[in-house]
């Protein structure tokens, strides 16, 4: 009996011990699992940020060390618990909102009592944060992180702009930045900076520059336009230096030859200028040596130098002649523009010259053709008209002959471009040179020169548009009568346009201008006989467009009346409403822009109905109207244009109340207005510091903490 009760409690204390050791075994596991470690990493990280929110009331440092402490840990659980709910809690705009949130900022500020370092406070902050969210919003914070380096620069705590910039990932923004150190530093005469700065930058360049680290490819040709900065501050023969050392390893001599150019052009004396043709023997590319000397003798004749110009441009030739026949279109580029250098001086033997080394006709046509147009440039025309003779094709000898005309056409020489029109024999071009002509005649008053003209060209769609444009000049003149003549005779000649789309275009231009002469009927007739449609459409919207924009809201609306509603007639809705809200008819614009129906257009007219009561002492109407528009984009823009507005009449409290509004969701571009935020701030209190009263320091303090609501 006594055996049978002690198994009955033995097998009671193996089944308690069997559900306890399993009890533990899942509180282990879950204990150390994923999930349970990431939460209760993040409620200590949580308990940091409070420690560090509680630290703004008196010391700044302390709160970053917190702050920065938090979110470390946050990077932790993103790193190595990246499927857990704790991750992707850290990543809702939820957590952020409510963890980060620096109000005790006004009270740690407010102590400050404008001391030197406080305007340095607010971009400590935008750069906590976008160092911090760099990994989850690299593309925008990137540009927030330069924008900061940008403020400290202005700031002149060019350590601080240096470190920042130490730490940036994108190899071009760190050369960028360096350099906008260096020409601060240069300024401020702190030449530690500046020598360190331009070596951090030619390093940077030197990676830039490597095919094999290039971090993408079109990385390399922007830093070109950087390269006269460095040389500016002093450091020319540095970049020279380095463009020989590394010319093999640019492994592309036209982005050298680009380099050499960009410096050359930017040398102010001479001494400069003979140092870089010093050098250029060390160069290995014959095209590089070409082109530096075709650019050295442009530099040397306008510092005056002309003699020496000319010696280069004699030995640019010989070095071009040894191009690769490889890249024969650089060779045959480099030749021409020395023969318009010439040509351009009035030098007709030696430009000329230049053809008897090349060997096919296309090149030798081209260079002809340049050689005429440097002749043109330089006004030697006669030459210009015997050098057009040595090309061999008709379509470039009518080109440059058309070319010529023009020329002739802007001097008033009209009866001797008429004669050259003779000389063209492609009926396009003889269009175009009748064009020219007639546009000259325009532009100097002759209307009925240019009508007789005008009626020499063949072509209709060339034809119609210079009728149209005569018809603008005698409304202009005041001739409504003869303006309207011509229209209808420029829609006969529409009509016999072949190009289905070309046709229905040039018919709604004509419309257009009649209604602005009074002859809306007419022009309303044109575009109901078009044949299709959609040009019915467009050709209403257009004579709307155009009477808005004419300010006559009201007859664009009575000419869109009718039409079916789609965005065509949505953009004239727009247009209206926009334009009503600008000239203070606040209730027509709302009325008009509640019938829009594309909202996109629509927010733009609510856009312009906020920003026309924020001109007015409306506020709290023109952020109802604000509250109505749910593009992201255009909200923000808003808010920004009416924290501006209310910030330049320095009505402050309604700046804080506008920038308040903006929406911090920090993957789009909100995180760039929020910088540009605490960059105003920053600017406001390091400028006013000395001549604000107590009330308007806590308004402005107040700004900053409303960044962060």
């Amino acid at each position: 009996m006594l055996d049978k009760k002690y198994n009955k409690y033995k097998i009671g204390l193996l089944a308690v011990m069997i559900l306890l050791t399993l009890t533990l075994s899942i509180f282990m596991t879950y204990y150390f699992s994923p999930e349970a470690t990431s939460e209760r990493v993040l409620a200590n990280s949580l308990k940091t940020l409070d420690k560090g929110n509680k630290a703004l009331d008196y010391s700044f440092e302390k709160s970053y060390f917190y702050f920065s402490h938090a979110l470390q840990e946050w990077e932790k659980i993103l790193a190595h618990y990246p499927e857990t709910r704790t991750a992707k809690k850290i990543m809702s705009e939820e957590l952020i909102f409510n963890s980060l949130n620096l109000k005790n900022l006004t009270n740690k500020v407010s102590e400050l009592k404008f001391k030197s370092e406080a305007e340095k406070d607010p971009l400590r902050l935008a750069q906590l944060i976008a160092e911090k969210f760099e990994d989850i919003y690299q593309a925008q914070l990137t540009v927030s992180i330069n924008r900061i380096i940008e403020r400290y620069i202005e700031l002149e705590d060019l350590g601080e702009a240096v470190e920042l910039t130490n730490e940036l990932r994108n190899i071009l923004d760190r050369y960028e930045n360096y350099l906008k150190v260096a020409e601060k530093a240069a300024f401020l005469n702190h030449e530690e900076i500046l020598n360190y700065s331009v070596d951090k930058a030619i390093k940077e360049l030197t990676i830039l520059m490597d095919p094999k680290k290039r971090e993408y490819d079109n990385g390399t040709i922007n830093t070109i336009a950087f390269l006269p900065t460095i040389t500016k501050l002093g450091f020319g023969d540095r970049v020279l230096e380095y463009l020989i050392a590394s010319e093999n390893q640019i492994d592309d001599f036209y982005l050298t030859s680009s380099m050499l150019e960009t410096i050359i052009s930017n040398l102010k004396n001479i001494k400069d200028l003979d140092n870089i043709y010093e050098h250029l023997h060390f160069f290995e590319s014959a095209y590089v040596k070409a082109e530096a000397l075709y650019n050295l003798s442009l530099r040397y004749r306008q510092l005056g130098d002309n003699n020496k110009s000319s010696e280069l441009l004699t030995e640019a030739i010989k070095y071009a002649l040894n191009i690769n026949e490889n890249v024969n279109f650089l060779k045959r580029h480099l030749l021409a523009m020395i023969a318009y250098e010439y040509a351009k001086l009035g030098n007709y033997e030696d430009a000329v010259a230049i053809g008897k080394h090349l060997i096919s006709d296309e090149d030798k046509d081209i260079l002809y053709h340049q050689i005429v147009r440097g002749f043109i440039h330089g006004g030697f025309l006669d030459l210009a008209l015997e050098s057009s003779s040595l090309i061999k094709s008709p379509i470039e000898q009518d080109s440059a002959l058309s070319n010529i005309i023009e020329k002739l056409a802007e001097r008033k020489l009209f009866t001797d471009a008429f004669k050259m029109v003779d000389l063209i024999k492609d009926e396009h071009l003889i269009d175009g040179a009748f064009g020219k002509i007639a546009s000259q005649y325009l532009i100097s008053g002759d209307l009925e020169s240019a009508w007789e003209t005008i009626n020499k060209v063949k072509t209709v769609f060339p034809k119609t548009n210079l009728m149209i444009k005569l018809a603008n000049s005698h409304l202009i003149e005041g001739e409504q009568e003869r303006a309207v003549t011509i229209l209808f005779k420029a829609l006969e000649v529409a009509k016999n346009e072949k190009d289905a789309t070309a046709k229905p275009l040039l018919k709604i231009d004509i419309a257009v201008e009649l209604s602005q002469v009074g002859r809306l009927k007419d022009a309303l007739e044109i575009i109901q006989n078009l044949d299709e449609d959609r040009f019915k459409l467009l050709g209403r919207n257009k004579i709307a467009q155009n009477f808005a924009n004419q300010n006559n809201p009201e007859k664009a609306l009575e000419i869109i009346k009718d039409m079916w509603h789609g965005d065509l007639k949505d953009e004239v809705l727009e247009l209206v409403a926009s334009k009503y809200a600008k000239d203070g008819e606040i209730e027509k614009a709302i009325t008009l822009a509640n019938k829009v129906k594309n909202t996109s257009l629509r927010y733009r007219a609510y856009k312009s109905i906020a920003l026309a009561y924020g001109g007015l002492p409306e506020e709290e109407k023109a952020f109802l109207w604000v509250n109505k528009i749910y593009d992201g984009w255009m909200r923000s823009a808003v808010l920004s244009n009416l924290a501006n507005l209310y910030a330049e009449r320095e009505e402050y409290y309604s700046s804080m109340k506008a920038i308040q509004k903006l929406d911090f969701a920090w993957n789009s571009t909100d995180i760039f207005h929020a910088t540009e935020s605490l960059i105003k701030m920053s600017r406001f209190l390091h400028d006013r510091k000395q001549e604000l009263d107590e009330q308007t320091k806590m308004v402005a303090y107040e700004m900053i903490k409303r960044l962060f609501p």
